[in-house]
């Protein structure tokens, strides 16, 4: 008896050592958790054709269909170079020519421009917009000297004032009285 246990020990042991080894959690190895597909992995497919008949058709691409690759859209998407995805499909064509609106093919291209002229300044700008803000940067007052400042606020704040200095260094009192 105590060796059949010792066994059943030894077994759940050495089957739960080879379960730690492998990557991921006791739940998801023994299917105990529900799997959620990544949102930015999710492919998607071409839509299904519907033979004219029913009948069995030899295996090959059907005829007006374009099978790509997840590897061609994101080489597409690197490069910039699309090869006719960017194009309208008829029914989206359809509906442009219904608004009538015209749209420039070409506005993308357009606002990339004008944002790239904002963004690159050259060196006589950038040295004056630092010359612009290095004279707000100045300060033109005396320096404070904590010891008396810290003295005049308790003796403002013991006496029941709340004081402001303006630049013209008058005193506004609080009519509250604290």
């Amino acid at each position: 008896m105590a060796t059949r246990r010792l066994r059943t020990g030894a077994a759940a042991g050495a089957f739960l050592l080879l379960l730690s080894a492998c990557s991921g959690t006791v739940q998801e190895k023994l299917g105990a958790t529900q799997r959620v597909p990544d949102e930015f992995q999710v492919v998607r497919r071409a839509p299904l054709v519907v033979p004219p008949d029913y009948n069995l058709r030899p295996p090959g691409t059907a005829e007006g269909t374009v099978q790509r690759t997840t590897a061609q859209d994101a080489r597409e998407i690197v490069t910039g170079s699309a090869s006719g995805s960017a194009s309208a499909s008829s029914g989206e064509q359809a509906l442009l020519e219904q608004t009538g609106v015209e749209a420039d093919p070409e506005i993308r291209r357009k606002l990339l421009a004008e944002n790239t002229e904002l963004t690159q300044i050259d060196d006589s700008q950038f040295l004056f917009i630092l010359d612009w803000q290095r004279e707000n940067m100045t300060y033109t007052d005396a320096v404070i000297d904590p010891d008396a400042e810290s003295a005049r606020l308790r003796g403002e704040d013991a006496a029941g004032r709340v004081t402001t200095r303006r630049v013209s260094s008058e005193t506004v009192t609080n009519p509250g009285g604290g």
